[in-house]
């Protein structure tokens, strides 16, 4: 499959200046699934005449991208954009400008996203130098919040502005209410369902939209509650989105789950696939995990590990792990995550009286 190897910056709007008329362009999407998107783009020439792609998009690695793109006709386009593809579209304006001998994006999202500027430009190879002209600014390849399929579920006019919760989120509490009625925190009778409230608090404090916070409540339900089956009833009841989130953080489908340490591997080894919000629910989750064993600790001591299915270092390695790896995807929660574990390493390196626990 051809590779598509792009940068992208935000634009710095003191230095940029549309030079003359651009191309309109509207795209929709049909699939926004990480390393799944499929896309649709009509586009409109100043002179009149319009271009239509169907474009399907793989696993991202570094900035590079699998992509695959037929031409489509037109009113094919427009059918499909107000047919099958999620709302609301992606509207922009965009111009090219050659510099340096090197073309240039730059788009203007209109619509939803109005006041969000973007430049790209297009490589030949991941390690390829570029001259940027005056007006880029911060690049933003790395950050998922800028590419156009995270724009469609969470438009730019909606960011830094606190979650709409309504009915579903209503319906999404008492479902996981209800699923987790009869389970406990380990080592405890404090209802499972604490865990679930204190993850979804975090991640609305984090500015998780309702989509990703609905997620949260249900994180463990397929891991704990009923595997594929369970899964299928949230991508039923609640939707796609949230059902891909929860997949992402569950790292056990099946039963009975696979050995501690190969199970808890496998899942590091696909943090760096996730989506956006699976790594805040997931950083969410472990943050909570850690803080309820730095409560623990201080009252049980090393007690505190005998409810663990792994030893203090395992369990120390893992969420060290957790934090460093999604700190590596540009995730600012994980550093929170990460000073969490160090304070939990420094209670059992004074419990241990400096010693490695084994």
């Amino acid at each position: 499959m051809p590779k598509e190897i792009e940068r992208k910056f935000l634009v710095d709007r003191s230095a940029w200046q549309p030079p003359g008329s651009g191309e309109d362009v509207r795209q929709g999407y049909i699939s926004t699934e990480h390393g799944r998107i499929v896309r649709v783009r009509l586009t409109e020439y100043p002179d009149g005449t319009e271009k239509a792609y169907l474009t399907v998009k793989g696993e991202r690695v570094g900035i590079s991208t699998d992509e695959w793109e037929v031409a489509v006709r037109p009113d094919e386009a427009r059918e499909m954009l107000a047919g099958v593809c999620r709302k609301p579209l992606i509207e922009k304006t965009r111009y090219r400008i050659t510099h340096t001998g090197r073309c240039w994006e730059v788009d203007e999202f209109r619509g939803e996203n109005t006041g969000l500027i973007l430049a790209e430009i297009e490589l030949d190879r991941p390690d390829e130098e570029i001259d940027p002209p005056p007006f880029v600014g911060e690049e933003v390849t790395a950050d998922r919040r800028y590419t156009n399929a995270y724009l469609v579920t969470h438009p730019y006019s909606t960011w830094g502005k606190p979650a709409r919760l309504g009915p579903r989120f209503e319906d999404a509490l008492l479902f996981a209410a209800r699923l987790h009625a009869e389970q406990k925190r380990k080592g405890s009778s404090v209802p499972y369902v604490s865990h679930l409230l204190a993850v979804c608090g975090v991640v609305l404090e984090w500015g998780a939209d309702e989509d990703t916070a609905i997620a949260a409540l249900l994180h463990d339900a397929v891991e704990d509650q009923g595997g594929m089956v369970t899964l299928e009833r949230i991508r039923e009841r609640f939707g796609e989105q949230v059902a891909v989130i929860v997949d992402q953080c569950t790292d056990a489908r099946e039963s009975p789950k696979p050995p501690w340490h190969e199970r808890k591997q496998a899942f590091l080894d696909r943090t760096h696939a996730m989506s956006a919000e699976a790594r805040l629910v997931c950083c969410a989750d472990k943050l909570h995990n850690v803080r309820t064993m730095i409560a623990d600790h201080r009252h049980a001591g090393e007690e505190l590990w005998k409810r663990f299915n792994a030893t203090a270092d395992e369990i120390l390695w893992y969420h060290r792990e957790v934090a460093e790896r999604l700190s590596a995807t540009g995730l600012s929660q994980a550093r929170e995550l990460g000073e969490a574990v160090e304070e939990l390493e420094r209670m059992q390196r004074a419990a241990c009286g400096g010693r490695n626990r084994t």
